[in-house]
C-alpha cells in the first residue's frame, strides 16, 4: 500500500512513465516463524507510558552492482561461478531477516545491465510486465532502490519502463531534468526521496513506528556518458551538496532516520575531496544515519566513529549482502536515537538453499535461451587472445578490438578526413587485477563463439569518433598510465601496477607510438608520441580518436562539436562483424608502446597461477609465490 504525499516539488514532463516524486511507503510485512514481523498498520500505538525510554533495533540490508546476475553462472565463459548471483544471496537475505524483527532491504544500483541476460531482456518488450530482475528483487522484499549509471545504458525509455513496473520505489535525488537555485526546487526526474515506515518492537508488548527517509545518489556526470543521447538532457548535482540540502527536508516530512543510497565509491572522508566517490563524505554529514556505497565494486563495512554514519559496500554481482544494525532508544521527548551501530558483510552462499528456488525458477527460461544464443560460432582465431598480461605489453586481444573500431570508423568518416591520422582506443576490460584473480580473458586458438565476443567486450558501448589535438591525446594517454605505481629511481623490484586503479582503465590508443616513463609522476609519463612512420606528434596537430561512447564522455570532456560521429550500433557488434568477415583472425599487436628504458632496473608483475603458461609463452620467467596459487614475473625496464 502506498500513501502519496503531495509536496510542492516540480515533476518532470520530459520523460514518460516515471514514478511520482515522493511516496510514503507502508512496507509489506514478512512472515517469520508463522508470525507477522515488521510492519504494523498506521495508527497503532505503543503501550509504553509517555516519558519512559524504550529500546529497539532495526537492520538495514543492502545489495549493490548486481549487474543482472540472477544465477551463479558466467555466460561469457559458459560455466558456473559459485558464490555470485541473486539466487546465491536469497538465503542470506532470508537468514538475515529472520534474525531481526524489523528490517529493510535496499538495492544500490547498476542492477539491470552488465551481462548477456540483461541485454537479452533489454531487447525484449516489457510493457507493464516487471523486469525479471526487478520481479526477483520484489519477491525478496526490496523496500527501495536507486538506479546506477549503467542502468541508463539501454536508454531512458527502458529505465523508466523498469521503474514504472517495479514492485518497489526508485529514488534519485541528484540527477534531475531542470536545475533550480537550490536542490529542493529542482525539477525531479524520479522521486527525490521516499519515506519507509515499519514497526519496531520496544518491549514484550510494545511497538513503535519508525520512519526512514531514503535518498538516492549517483555520480552526477556518469549517466551523461551513457549510450543514449536523451540522458544528456538530464542535469546532475554534486552528491554532498544535494544530500546536505535534502536532510532537513526529510526531517520536515517526519523522517526519524535518514539512509543514503550512494551509487558511488567510498572515496575520502576529507571535506575537500574531489571526484565522484563521495560515500565517506556523505557519512560525515550531520543528519545522515546510514550509507550504502557501490559503483566501484568495493567490499567494506565501516561502523564509523562517533558522529559518522556506518557504511557498507557489498561488492558486486551478488557477492555479498551488506548489513547495518542500529540499536535505538525512543522517548516522546527525543524521538528515535541511535545508541549503537554495527555493520558487516555476509558472503553469498556457495550452494544455494531453499530461498533460491524462486529466483532460479524465474531465471530458468532466460538462462537456457541466453546459453543457446551464445553458442553460435562466428569465426576462428589463429592465436591466443588473452588479457592477463595487460599493462606490461601490447595485446592481440585489444588490437583485435581496435582493428574492428578503426575499420568501422574509416567507413563512416568519408573523404574529408582521409588524410587525418586516426587512432583507436581499446581497453582490456577483464584483467586479473580487478576483483577475482581469474577475471581475465584467455581464448585459445580455434573457434570463436558469440560468447567470446562478449568476453572480450562485455559492455554495450557505442563508437564515438573524436577530433582532438596532440596535447589532448597526450592527456588521454596520461589517464590510462595512472594504472602504474610511482617508481622513482631509488625504488627496487616494486609491483608495477597500482592496485587502487582498475585494469580496465588502461585504455590505450592503437595505431601510434609512444613511451611510458615509470620514473615520472602520474600525469607526466607519456613520452615520444609519434605516428607509425616515426613522425613526431605535436601538441597542436589535428587527430582523430575512435573510442567508446562511455570513455569519450568521461575522459575527453570535449564540446559536442568535437564529436565527429556517434554510431547507432554497438562496438561489440562491429567486433563480431570484423571476426565474421576476416577469416581466421590473427591480430598482430603493434609495438606501439613501450616503457622508457631504465638500465639495470626491474619491476614485478603478479599473476594468478592459471596465467603461468601465457607468461612463459611470452618469454617471461615465472616465480612461484609460496603457499599461494599465484606467481610473478620480473620485468626488465
Amino acid at each position: 500500500m502506498i500513501h502519496r504525499i503531495q509536496p510542492n516539488y516540480k515533476k518532470a514532463t520530459l520523460f514518460k512513465n516515471i514514478q511520482p516524486e515522493i511516496a510514503l511507503i507502508v512496507c509489506r510485512p514478512y512472515r517469520l516463524s508463522g508470525t507477522l514481523k515488521g510492519m504494523r498498520l498506521p495508527g497503532a500505538t505503543s503501550n509504553m507510558p509517555a516519558g519512559d525510554t524504550e529500546h529497539g533495533r532495526i537492520r538495514l540490508m543492502a545489495i549493490t552492482d548486481l549487474h543482472s546476475w540472477l544465477l551463479p553462472f558466467d555466460y561469457d565463459r559458459d560455466c558456473p561461478n559459485v558464490g555470485l548471483g541473486l539466487a546465491s544471496l536469497a538465503d542470506i537475505v532470508a537468514d538475515a531477516r529472520s534474525e531481526a524483527e524489523t528490517s529493510f532491504l535496499f538495492d544500490n544500483g547498476d542492477t539491470y545491465q552488465g551481462n548477456v541476460l540483461a541485454e537479452h531482456v533489454a531487447n525484449s518488450a516489457l510493457g507493464l510486465t516487471p523486469h525479471p530482475v526487478a520481479r526477483a528483487l520484489g519477491d525478496l522484499g526490496l523496500d527501495a532502490a536507486v538506479p546506477g549509471n549503467h542502468d541508463f545504458d539501454f536508454g531512458v525509455d527502458r529505465l523508466t519502463s523498469i521503474v514504472a513496473s517495479a514492485p518497489f520505489p526508485f529514488i534519485l535525488t541528484n540527477l534531475v531534468t531542470e536545475l533550480a537555485e537550490d536542490p529542493i526546487a529542482d525539477t525531479s526526474f524520479l522521486r527525490p526521496f521516499a519515506l519507509c515506515e515499519k514497526e519496531v518492537r520496544t518491549g514484550p508488548d510494545r511497538v513503535r513506528t519508525i520512519r526512514l527517509g531514503v535518498l538516492g545518489f549517483i555520480p552526477p556526470r556518469m549517466p551523461l556518458a551513457a549510450n543514449c543521447r536523451p540522458v544528456a538532457r538530464l542535469k546532475g548535482r554534486d552528491i554532498t551538496e544535494t544530500a546536505r540540502a535534502w536532510i532537513p527536508e526529510l526531517r520536515r516530512h517526519g523522517a526519524d532516520l535518514v539512509v543514503a543510497l550512494c551509487h558511488c565509491g567510498l572515496g575520502s572522508d576529507a571535506s575537500d575531496a574531489s571526484g565522484d566517490d563521495h560515500a565517506r563524505k556523505v557519512a560525515r554529514l550531520d543528519g545522515i544515519d546510514a550509507v550504502v556505497s557501490g559503483h566501484r565494486h568495493q567490499e567494506a563495512a565501516e561502523a564509523g566513529a562517533e558522529g559518522v554514519a556506518p557504511i557498507v559496500a557489498p561488492g558486486a554481482f551478488g557477492s555479498h549482502l551488506g548489513l547495518i544494525d542500529l540499536d535505538l532508544t525512543f522517548s516522546e521527548e527525543t524521538g528515535w536515537k541511535i545508541v549503537r551501530k554495527h555493520c558487516e558483510l555476509r558472503p553469498a552462499r556457495r550452494e544455494p538453499g531453499p530461498a533460491a528456488r524462486t529466483v532460479s525458477n524465474l531465471a530458468a527460461p532466460l538462462h537456457d535461451r541466453v546459453r543457446s544464443i551464445l553458442s553460435e560460432r562466428i569465426g576462428e582465431t589463429s592465436l591466443t587472445l588473452e588479457t592477463c598480461l595487460a599493462g606490461i605489453r601490447p595485446l592481440a586481444a585489444t588490437q583485435l578490438i581496435a582493428d574492428a573500431m578503426q575499420r568501422e570508423a574509416r567507413k563512416r568518416l568519408g573523404e574529408r578526413w582521409r588524410d587525418t591520422p586516426l587512432f583507436a582506443s581499446a581497453a582490456p576490460y577483464r584483467t586479473s587485477h580487478d576483483g577475482s584473480p581469474d577475471n581475465f580473458v584467455q581464448i585459445p586458438p580455434g573457434p570463436l563463439l558469440l560468447r567470446h565476443a562478449h568476453l572480450l567486450y562485455p559492455f554495450a558501448n557505442r563508437l564515438t569518433i573524436l577530433k582532438m589535438t596532440g596535447s589532448e591525446l597526450r592527456d588521454w594517454l596520461e589517464r590510462a598510465a595512472r594504472c602504474y605505481r610511482p617508481m622513482p629511481a631509488e625504488t627496487e623490484d616494486t609491483d608495477i601496477l597500482d592496485p587502487s586503479v582498475p585494469g580496465y582503465g588502461f585504455d590505450l590508443a592503437h595505431g601510434m607510438r609512444f613511451a611510458i616513463d615509470l620514473s615520472a609522476a602520474p600525469g607526466r609519463r607519456i613520452r615520444e608520441m609519434a605516428l607509425p612512420c616515426g613522425q613526431p606528434i605535436g601538441p597542436h596537430d589535428e587527430l582523430l580518436l575512435a573510442a567508446s561512447s562511455y570513455r569519450a564522455r568521461i575522459w575527453a570532456d570535449l564540446a559536442d562539436d568535437r564529436i565527429i560521429y556517434e554510431s547507432p550500433g554497438l562496438i561489440r557488434d562491429m567486433l563480431i562483424h570484423h571476426i565474421q568477415t576476416s577469416g581466421p583472425v590473427r591480430p598482430a599487436p603493434e609495438p606501439g608502446w613501450h616503457f622508457l628504458p631504465q638500465p639495470g632496473r626491474t619491476a614485478l608483475f603478479s599473476l594468478p597461477g592459471r596465467a603461468r603458461a601465457v607468461a612463459e609463452a611470452a618469454g617471461l620467467q615465472w616465480e612461484e609465490c609460496p603457499g599461494e596459487d599465484r606467481g610473478r614475473v620480473r620485468i626488465a625496464l
